[in-house]
């Protein structure tokens, strides 16, 4: 299985500069203050978490995206604030694939489905 173009064996064998290197081209958050098993954990994914991708997004970037979506945000507000707004949306533009979380709420009544009731018609 290769992630991001090396085999999991190979990654591990890479230097601390290397694996700074890939850290830097995967754009992973403060990657030059990562311990050498700090960067292994999370290049060891193929691809990079929503957490991770989420962290690098700067204030000017939330703005114009929330601009693209059509969404009013203040634009002096906090860094955090403007995250906590847009990161659902956000998340659902990096990774479609997850789908919204309103698709999910009938998880709850899935026992239904599992266990048909019995009908009294004998």
């Amino acid at each position: 299985m290769d992630i991001h173009g090396y085999s999991l064996e190979k990654l591990h064998t890479l230097s601390l500069v290397d694996l700074k290197k890939l850290g830097k081209q995967c754009g992973l958050y403060k990657y030059h203050i990562l311990s050498k098993n700090d960067l292994l954990k999370k290049l060891s994914h193929e691809t990079i978490p929503f957490e991770e991708k989420f962290k690098k997004v700067t204030k000017k970037q939330l703005i114009q995206f929330a601009k693209e979506q059509n969404i009013k945000v203040k634009p002096n507000e906090k860094v955090s604030v403007l995250k906590e707004q847009l990161e659902e949306v956000y998340m659902c533009l990096l990774y479609p694939e997850t789908g919204s979380h309103e698709d999910n709420q009938d998880d709850k009544d899935t026992e239904k489905h599992n266990r048909p009731e019995k009908n009294d018609a004998q």
